[in-house]
C-alpha cells in the first residue's frame, strides 16, 4: 500500500505536536513542584541547614582527631612503660658488677647508664602528643653506648656491627626506642660465656614495596621447640613484657608492621625481624 507524501508529512507534524503537549504538561508539573518546594526554603530554613551540615563536618572531623590524638597517647604511654622497664635491667646490671666489687666498672655503668637516662627520658616527656623519633645515626648511637653499658656486666666479649643500606641517610626517622628491647634479649638470652657472641643490626631498605626490614642477629643457644628463649625465671618474664610492648606499638605505628622472631637457618643463634613502612621522602 502507497502512502502519499501529504499524509506522510502530516503524521509527522501531528506526532511533534501531541510529545510538546505531553511533554509540556509533565515537565510544567515537575517544574511546579521544584518552584513549591523552593518557595517553602524561606532564608532562615536555608541557613539552618547549612549550619547543620557544617557542624556534621566539624563533628566529623573532631572524631578524626580524636582518634588520631587516642592512638599518638596510646604510644606515648607504651614507650613510658619501657622506660622503668630499661631502668630496671639497667639496674640489675650495675647491681651485678657491684655484687662482684667491680667498683671501677661499676662506677663507669652509673655514669654510662645516667647519659642514657637523660636522653632517653628527654625524648619520653619532650612532647606529650607526639611520639619522637631520633634520627638514624641518634638512634644507632644510643644503642652502641647502651650496648657498652651492658658488656661491662658479662664475662664474655660482644663483637656488636650495625649494617645499614646506602639508601638510608643518617638523618632518616626511627621511632625511639624501638630497637632497644632486641638488643636488650640479644644482650641477655643470646651471649654466651663460652664462647664470643656476636650481636648484628641490619637495616634493609626495600624500595619495591616500601618497606624498612631491621634485623637483630645474634650466634647464641636460638629458640626451643616452643620458639621461647633456652632461659627461665625472670629473664624470660622480662622478655615478654618487653616484646609484648614492642608488638603494640608497631601496629600503632602502622597496621602493615610486622615483628617475628625465629632461629637462623644455617648458624646457630636467633634473628629478630621488624618490618615497618618505608619513609620513601627521606630516600
Amino acid at each position: 500500500m502507497e502512502v502519499s507524501f501529504e499524509v506522510l508529512i502530516t503524521a509527522i507534524i501531528s506526532g511533534f505536536v501531541v510529545g510538546s503537549v505531553l511533554g509540556y504538561f509533565t515537565t510544567s508539573g515537575i517544574r511546579n513542584s521544584f518552584i513549591k518546594s523552593s518557595k517553602d526554603l524561606t532564608p532562615s530554613v536555608w541557613l539552618e541547614r547549612h549550619k547543620n551540615l557544617n557542624a556534621s563536618l566539624i563533628q566529623l572531623r573532631r572524631r578524626a582527631e580524636v582518634k588520631n590524638e587516642v592512638v599518638k597517647a596510646r604510644q606515648k604511654n607504651l614507650q613510658l612503660q619501657m622506660n622503668p622497664h630499661f631502668i630496671f635491667n639497667a639496674l640489675t646490671g650495675i647491681h651485678m658488677l657491684m655484687l662482684r666489687e667491680d667498683h671501677i666498672n661499676s662506677l663507669r655503668a652509673i655514669r654510662k647508664f645516667k647519659g642514657l637516662l637523660i636522653r632517653n627520658w628527654g625524648n619520653a616527656i619532650d612532647n606529650p602528643k607526639a611520639v619522637r623519633t631520633n634520627t638514624l645515626e641518634e638512634e644507632l648511637s644510643f644503642l652502641s653506648d647502651y650496648v657498652e653499658l651492658e658488656q661491662m656486666r658479662l664475662s664474655t666479649e660482644v663483637t656488636f656491627t650495625i649494617e645499614h643500606s646506602e639508601k638510608l641517610p643518617k638523618d632518616y626517622p626511627i621511632p625511639t626506642f624501638l630497637l632497644q628491647p632486641l638488643v636488650e634479649n640479644a644482650l641477655w638470652h643470646g651471649v654466651s660465656d663460652e664462647k664470643e657472641s656476636t650481636i648484628k643490626i641490619i637495616f634493609n631498605a626495600n624500595t619495591d614495596d616500601n618497606t624498612l626490614i631491621i634485623k637483630v642477629v645474634d650466634n647464641g643457644r636460638g629458640l626451643d621447640e616452643n620458639h621461647t628463649s633456652n632461659t627461665t625465671g625472670r629473664a624470660n618474664e622480662r622478655k615478654s613484657y618487653g616484646l609484648k610492648i614492642l608488638k603494640e606499638r608497631l601496629m600503632l605505628i602502622s597496621k602493615d608492621s610486622s615483628f617475628r622472631v625465629n632461629n637462623r637457618v644455617e648458624r646457630e643463634g636467633c634473628e629478630a625481624i621488624i618490618t615497618i613502612p618505608l619513609e620513601t621522602s627521606y630516600i
